[in-house]
């Protein structure tokens, strides 16, 4: 399920799919919302924030708890990093497909993957 919500004026100061370039920054604020089926059942509601600043953000639903996140640098998709490190939630995203990942803090942890073939369960089979 997607819904598109224009806001006027949204501040935010921690908390999307697709980074903003600065040739396409709107005039307004942008919120999205998906539901995503993964592997398992397991459901992942995420909410998808773009500023008219080209600022980007995601706030997740995962294991009950709300995990804000921010853009980072992604070879191919969207990847969202948890704003609290401690929380070290990744969130990749490309087209209606997603990846949910985890990635300790500790020095040469590796990243485990929690949940693939997550699918945007509005998205067309």
């Amino acid at each position: 399920m997607k819904k598109l919500l224009v806001v006027a004026a949204f501040t935010l100061s921690a908390v999307h799919p697709w980074p903003v370039m600065a040739a396409e920054q709107a005039a307004e604020d942008r919120i999205e919302q998906s539901t995503y089926q993964c592997e398992r059942g397991v459901i992942v509601d995420a909410t998808y924030i773009n500023t008219k600043d080209g600022s980007s953000f995601a706030v997740i639903n995962v294991e009950n708890k709300l995990v804000p996140m921010r853009t980072s640098q992604s070879g191919s998709g969207a990847l969202y990093i948890a704003i609290d490190k401690a929380d070290s939630y990744r969130w990749h995203t490309k087209g209606d497909a997603a990846i949910l990942s985890y990635l300790d803090a500790a020095p040469g942890s590796a990243e485990k993957t929690l949940l693939s073939d997550c699918k945007a369960s509005d998205a067309e089979e």
